[in-house]
């Protein structure tokens, strides 16, 4: 059934990876008054815009993973897969993120790379958590029918 915990847990981690598609993972004040911002597709008045090829592949492919795996509910083991690969996404795109600041943006700035992350960068993480939400859920989906079954049979 489709309106299980998971579900939602998913379709929250697939909004939360589509806004961070939108806004920037990293903002650089410049001398000039304006901002250095890299993220995905982020867009600003004020701010130079860099779009990063490997942060766009990566935050498009994490809402669609979720949303798939929201529909392989009859199939709670391939869920459980799609889960996983899902998690190792998030965790490619923050460790991305923080390399393009480790390494990109600190040669920009004398200022340490961690004060070019924004509150934005919450995001992933909080699909991370929703991801291992649904992941665990899932889970415990599976032992409920595994342990019916056994008393059933």
């Amino acid at each position: 059934m489709i309106q299980r915990k998971q579900s939602v847990f998913l379709l929250l981690a697939a909004v939360l990876m589509a806004v961070f598609v939108f806004v920037p993972a990293l903002s650089v004040p410049l001398a000039e008054g304006g901002r250095y911002d890299v993220g995905a597709l982020c867009a600003g008045a004020t701010s130079v815009l860099h779009f990063d090829p490997l942060l766009l592949p990566l935050c498009v492919l994490v809402p669609v993973v979720a949303v798939i795996t929201i529909f392989k509910y009859k199939n709670r083991m391939k869920q459980m897969t799609l889960c996983t690969i899902n998690i190792l996404l998030v965790l490619a795109l923050i460790t991305a993120i923080l390399i393009l600041a480790f390494v990109s943006l600190g040669k920009l700035a004398e200022r340490p790379f961690w004060t070019f992350l924004t509150w934005w960068d919450l995001l992933p993480v909080a699909a991370l958590v929703m991801i291992i939400c649904a992941r665990r859920s899932i889970w415990q989906d599976e032992k409920l029918v595994r342990d019916s079954e056994r008393l059933r049979g």
